[in-house]
C-alpha cells in the first residue's frame, strides 16, 4: 500500500497487494486491485495470471479466468513457467466440467508448437487435477523418454500415482529413481519403506543393508538428515538387521548434533529398541517427546515405540496406554491427508504395535453400556 502511494502508476504494486487481499479471502478487494494491475501493466503476462489465481481461489471458474490464463500464455515467452504456476489445488477442487475441458484445451495448445519436457510435466500436473488420468499418464510417460536427470519427472509422476495407491507402479518409478540417482538416500529410503508396506521383507532388509554401506552414511561426508533418514529406514520393522551397532551409531551423531531435534532423538530410541536395548530406547523416546512437536516426524511414531518398548519391559497397563495415544494422534494426522510416506509408516506400526500389545477392553465395555 505504502508502494503504491508513492508510485500510483506501477501495476505491479498492485498485483503485489491483490495477493496479499487473496491470501485473505478479501477477493473483492484483490480483484479491484488485479483489474489495476492489468490495466497499468497490459502486456505483463503475469497480471493476467495472478488475477486469473484470485478467480481460481474464488471458485469462480468461469470463463474470466480461462481467459485470463490464455492471455498469459499468448504474452508469456516462457509457456511451460505459466501452466507451472496454475495452482493445481484450486483446479482439483472445481467441479465445473466446462472450466476443466477449456483448461485443458488451452494447455494443448500451449504445447502444440513447443513440446518440451516442462511443458509435458506441467500439463501432466493439470490433467491428473482435472482427472483426466489417462491423458496425463501419457504425457508423463513421453516426458519420461527425452527427460534429464534434472528434469524430476521421476518424482512428480510418482506424486501422480502415489496419490491414486497405485503402489505397484509407484515402486518400480522409485527403483528407476535408485538407478538414477544411486548417491540419493531419499529413494532408497521410499524403495525400502514401499517394499516392506507391500509385503516384501527381504528387498526391505536389501535396501537397509545397502543404504549402511552408501556414502552419505559415512558420518564424516554425510549431513546429520542423511545418517538419520539411513538409520530411521532400519526402525520400520523388526528384525531389519543382523547388527544394529552400525545403525545406532548413525542415530546417535544425529542427536549429538542435533541434541533436541525430535526427529533424531526419536530415531535414536526407535532404533535402540528395535536393537532390543529397552531401557535406553525408553530414555530417548521420552527425550523426544518433551523436545515439542515438530513438522518434520510424527509424536505418534514415539508413542507406537514407547507402547512396543514398555511392553517389552513388561509393563502392559502402560504399553496400552501408550498405543491408545498412538492411535488417536496417527488417526486425527490421517484425516489431514498427510503425504504417501507418512500414511504408510503409520498403517505399518499401528499394526506392528498392535500384534505385540493386548488390545485394550475399555473403549469396548464402555461402547457396550451406551
Amino acid at each position: 500500500t505504502n508502494a503504491i502511494k508513492e508510485f500510483p502508476d506501477v501495476g505491479a504494486y498492485y498485483r503485489d497487494r491483490q495477493v496479499a487481499y487473496r491470501d485473505r479471502g478479501e477477493y473483492e478487494l484483490a480483484l479491484s486491485d488485479a483489474d489495476r494491475s492489468v490495466d497499468l501493466a497490459n502486456e505483463d503476462p503475469d497480471v493476467y495470471l495472478s488475477r486469473a489465481h484470485t478467480y481460481l481461489a474464488k471458485q469462480e471458474f468461469e470463463k474470466d479466468a480461462l481467459t485470463d490464463i490464455k492471455k498469459s500464455l499468448e504474452l508469456s515467452t516462457d509457456k511451460a513457467s505459466v501452466l507451472w504456476q496454475i495452482p493445481v489445488d484450486e483446479v482439483a477442487n472445481c467441479s465445473d466440467q466446462s472450466f476443466k475441458d477449456g483448461l485443458a484445451a488451452i494447455a494443448d495448445r500451449a504445447i502444440e508448437n513447443n513440446d518440451t519436457v516442462s511443458l509435458r510435466v506441467a500439463r501432466a500436473n493439470l490433467l491428473g487435477a482435472m482427472q483426466f488420468d489417462e491423458r496425463a499418464e501419457a504425457d508423463f510417460k513421453i516426458a519420461l523418454k527425452s527427460a534429464s536427470d534434472e528434469d524430476d519427472v521421476h518424482a512428480y509422476y510418482l506424486k501422480f500415482l502415489v496419490k491414486r495407491e497405485r503402489w505397484h507402479d509407484a515402486l518400480i518409478v522409485i527403483e528407476e529413481l535408485n538407478t538414477l540417482a544411486p548417491s540419493e538416500y531419499y529413494p532408497c529410503y521410499q524403495a525400502a519403506l514401499l517394499n516392506l508396506y507391500l509385503g516384501g521383507v527381504g528387498k526391505y532388509r536389501i535396501f537397509c543393508e545397502r543404504m549402511l554401506s552408501a556414502p552419505y552414511s559415512d558420518v564424516s561426508k554425510g549431513n546429520e538428515l542423511e545418517i538419520h533418514f539411513t538409520a530411521w529406514t532400519c526402525t520400520l520393522a523388526p528384525d531389519a538387521l543382523d547388527n544394529y551397532d552400525p545403525a545406532i551409531s548413525l542415530a546417535r551423531e544425529a542427536v549429538d548434533k542435533q541434541p533436541s531435534n525430535q526427529q533424531y532423538l526419536n530415531g535414536l530410541g526407535t532404533i535402540l529398541m528395535r536393537a532390543g536395548r529397552y531401557e535406553e530406547a525408553q530414555e530417548q523416546l521420552e527425550k523426544a517427546l518433551e523436545a515439542g512437536e515438530t513438522d518434520s516426524t510424527s509424536s505418534s511414531y514415539i508413542h507406537y515405540f514407547l507402547a512396543m518398548t514398555r511392553q517389552a519391559l513388561g509393563d502392559t497397563k502402560e504399553a496400552q496406554s501408550q498405543l491408545r495415544k498412538a492411535n488417536e494422534v496417527a488417526e486425527s494426522e490421517l484425516s489431514d491427508s498427510p503425504a504417501w510416506n507418512r500414511r504408510l509408516t503409520l498403517q505399518l506400526l499401528r499394526k506392528d504395535a498392535e500384534s505385540q500389545i493386548t488390545p485394550l477392553q475399555n473403549d469396548a465395555d464402555a461402547k457396550s453400556k451406551e
